[in-house]
């Protein structure tokens, strides 16, 4: 059983964008509550340098819209709770991925740090208000938190995790979903049982068996390449950032670390120095060429697209 909540996150009083937004983010992804970000993963972006890339993508939203608005939301947070002792850290925070993936439908980055440190484990997913081509802004749109609902529920019972029953919602709006998902659970599996000619239990364990291990197979291999992908993109990002950041940090270094120029340049200056850090704590001293990283990445896309086929084929 999981319990959802989406929160607006605004500017905090008597701070920056960044700060306010860095301030959230690291809370998310505190050490003692990840158990030194062990349970913290994250889509387009990274945990170290969400802040500022959310931050940036902000800038780029307002030079390519021309739209500024007052009192903006910074971010997005969904909080992600599961029943205690149903659920391992591992589980938890894979779900919370998926159900960031399903609910952002892969348009805009987060952050997904699930907390250890209290009985019932709980997810903290921060989304950017900005989404990854910097064009438009995710809207809080009416029922939105019916829709989280229903994308929480069908991810638990696809874990065989238990689901509230329930649940209080006006006009008994999701007691309806749950009646007719609930009727065709049961129509598709008549259908599975007779197109597979299953007529007794052994049969259907056996290929539930087979059908169920391949599955795993499958999707522990996409989340091999989601890893590298996610390894590609993120030395990308720091190429990126560093070498469009490289000309105000060397102003910053011939002001002699000025803290008004700072100020004025903070959010730069943040992305430099995260993408130094970045480099310095590679194994390797050479840092790959920005082609190669596109190939590569595009490659690693297309085999993760044809692995993905087959896993939603063994999902049915």
């Amino acid at each position: 059983m999981a319990i959802t909540r989406l929160i607006t996150m605004h500017q905090n009083k008597g701070k920056t964008v960044a700060r306010s937004i860095k301030d959230r983010i690291d809370y998310a992804i505190n050490s003692h509550k990840t158990e030194d970000g062990k349970y913290v993963s994250c889509y387009e972006c990274d945990p170290k340098t969400a802040a500022g890339e959310f931050v940036l993508s902000k800038r780029m939203y307002e030079d390519l819209t021309g739209r500024k608005q007052k009192n903006s939301v910074l971010a997005y947070q969904i909080r992600h709770a599961f029943k205690p002792g149903e659920v391992s850290p591992e589980q938890a925070n894979e779900i919370g991925y998926k159900l960031g993936m399903s609910f952002t439908k892969g348009k805009y980055a987060f952050v997904v740090a699930t907390h250890v440190d209290k009985e019932h484990i709980h997810n903290h997913i921060i989304f950017n208000s900005v989404s990854l081509d910097n064009k438009k802004k995710f809207r809080n749109f009416f029922g939105s938190a019916f829709a989280l609902r229903r994308l929480s529920d069908q991810l638990s019972l696809e874990y065989g995790l238990s689901i509230i029953e329930s649940p209080k919602f006006s006009r008994g709006s999701y007691e309806n979903w749950a009646k007719v998902f609930n009727v065709k659970q049961m129509a598709n599996t008549i259908n599975f049982l007779r197109e597979h000619d299953c007529f007794t239990y052994e049969e259907l364990a056996q290929k539930a068996t087979q059908v169920t291990n391949k599955f795993y197979d499958i999707n522990a291999s996409i989340k091999q390449y989601e890893k590298k992908i996610e390894e590609n993109k993120t030395i990308q990002n720091h190429i990126f950032n560093y070498s469009k950041t490289r000309d105000i940090f060397i102003a910053y270094r011939k002001s002699g670390y000025s803290k008004k120029f700072y100020q004025e340049h903070e959010k730069e200056i943040i992305l430099h120095k995260s993408a130094k850090d970045y480099f310095n704590s590679l194994e390797t001293k050479t840092i790959p060429r920005i082609n190669k990283l596109r190939e590569e990445y595009s490659t690693l896309v297309a085999e993760k697209q044809a692995k993905y086929k087959e896993y939603k084929e063994l999902k049915k």
